[in-house]
């Protein structure tokens, strides 16, 4: 951005998949169970669940009304999430979906808008589809209309037909940045060791020196995939601890 001089702003499209209703096809089968109960379209629903997850019809069926019946799936959900966010208070009282209850979590913790390495001046990122009126708005449409057809995020996908190609609509799968990553980490490697291996986590002990060294290797092992650690929590963290230590 600093580059090109005229760029005063940046956009992600992170949130996107919890927005969208991206996973949990399963508990969005249970929900339209909760809703409508065991009826003619019930199979149907499952059958697109199923295609989905990748397990059987009767599996995601079986489990979905054996969760009907214990009510496990929403206090695990809230379990894991800690229980502290007010969105998880009194959800069995106002016997918010599991599925729904997923859709609202995956909103909670937004993704993080502001880099590690921002400096003053620099662009505001800006993600749009955490924005207030489009999260209500997804938020209140049920979770299985988003998994009809046997294919996630069926809404948006509707909602966006006449916009985008059909081999865009139609694909499931996303691209890996794995090679990507790698690329940077070996490009900037120098950077990195003198960050870590130097830095405030290693000095408290909350890396391990022994553990680390072996992967700020250009040549590591290409399966390794430790260095996408180092790359997307690691250095951002180190570079977030110095700005707070270093004297004003």
């Amino acid at each position: 951005a600093a580059e090109h001089g005229r760029c005063s702003g940046l956009f992600s499209g992170a949130g996107g998949d919890g927005l969208f209703y991206q996973a949990r096809a399963d508990l969005a089968m249970l929900d339209f169970l909760l809703r409508y109960g065991v009826q003619m379209q019930t199979v149907a629903m499952a059958r697109h669940a199923a295609r989905i997850s990748r397990k059987s019809v009767c599996s995601v069926l079986l489990n979905a009304l054996w969760e009907r019946g214990c009510g496990s799936a929403r206090r695990a959900l809230v379990e894991s999430a800690g229980g502290s966010h007010a969105w998880l208070q009194d959800v069995d009282a106002r016997q918010v979906p599991p599925g729904k209850l997923w859709h609202a979590l995956s909103g909670v913790v937004a993704p993080a808008g502001i880099s590690a390495f921002a400096q003053t001046g620099d662009p505001e990122e800006t993600l749009p589809f955490l924005s207030q009126p489009l999260l209500e708005l997804c938020l209140g449409i049920p979770t299985f209309l988003s998994i009809r057809g046997g294919i996630d995020r069926a809404v948006s996908r509707q909602a966006f037909a006449g916009a985008l190609p059909q081999t865009i609509l139609n694909r499931t799968q996303k691209g890996r940045v794995h090679r990507h990553l790698r690329n940077i980490f070996e490009h900037i490697l120098d950077f990195i060791r003198s960050l870590l291996l130097d830095g405030v986590l290693l000095r408290e002990g909350l890396l391990s020196r022994d553990q680390l060294e072996p992967v700020l290797q250009v040549h590591a092992a290409v399966d390794d995939s430790r260095f996408t650690e180092v790359l997307t929590r690691f250095v951002p963290t180190e570079a977030w601890l110095r700005s707070w230590c270093s004297p004003a």
